[in-house]
């Protein structure tokens, strides 16, 4: 029987300071969660569009099928898995931020680095 390796966790995170572009607390974080929005709702109708094409052309009307189509476990688990990747990405910046302040990194730290690695 073969064993699997172990995976090799990446870190969650890039490192180093993200640039904020707004003042406002928290608009960067919407700014961010708005555009994976935009990106995926775009790739989603590009994905349905495509779908409803291949189907025009074969004459299958899918309105009746999508309305009357049930999802087993194994559909449910693998978009229950689409989620929570989705939602990761949504609120990947809040979820840095959050970490940071978790890790007392704040930006007076990194411009105090910053200062004593000049310094030498």
């Amino acid at each position: 029987m073969e064993t699997e390796a172990p995976q090799s966790r990446l870190p969650r995170f890039s490192k180093g300071k993200r640039p904020e572009f707004f003042r406002e607390e928290g608009m960067d974080e919407a700014m961010s969660m708005i555009l994976t929005l935009a990106s995926e709702f775009s790739a989603m109708r590009d994905r349905l569009d495509t779908i409803e094409r291949i189907a025009a052309q074969k004459g299958i009307i899918l309105a009746d099928e999508i309305d009357g189509f049930v999802a087993d476990e194994e559909c449910q688990a693998s978009r229950a898995q689409r989620r929570e990747e989705f939602l990761q990405s949504l609120y990947y910046v809040a979820l840095k931020r959050a970490e940071e302040q978790a890790l007392g990194q704040s930006e007076d730290r990194y411009l105090s680095t910053l200062d004593d690695i000049a310094k030498g």
